[in-house]
């Protein structure tokens, strides 16, 4: 699919792995889908390698998030801040280390999902 109206998304989910994300890191619409769902306060939420697409859509600068410890270093060098945790919640944007830390990660994609607007000024994180 090259073409998604962001304006029909409660939420944008990136799956992990590491061929998926290597592929979608490189596909325009998707970043641009990306970029656009974090700038209008749409929750997006990543887990395990799917960082790489948000490093590659350049939205983590300032940022908290987490991902594997591989990742830390791609993470940090676009700006973003790395945490040493199974879930974080920056805002709109919600990451998880890997699949065994999915539980965390919905503890904190459920209640964005209520909140109408999203509140951007949230930050959480399970260690």
């Amino acid at each position: 699919m090259e073409r998604i109206d962001d304006a029909e998304l409660d939420a944008v989910y990136l799956p992990g792995g590491i061929f998926g994300p290597l592929s979608l890191r490189a596909h325009e619409p998707t970043l641009k889908l990306v970029r656009d769902a974090m700038q209008r306060g749409i929750v997006v939420a990543a887990i395990c390698h799917a960082q790489w697409i948000l490093v590659s859509a350049g939205v983590v600068r300032g940022r908290k998030l987490t991902g594997p410890p591989d990742m830390a270093v791609d993470i940090t060098n676009a700006g973003g801040d790395y945490q040493k945790a199974r879930a974080v919640r920056d805002g709109n944007l919600i990451t998880a280390v890997y699949f065994g830390y999915l539980p965390h990660q919905f503890r904190l994609l459920m209640p964005a999902l209520a909140e109408n607007p999203v509140d951007l000024g949230v930050q959480q994180v399970i260690a």
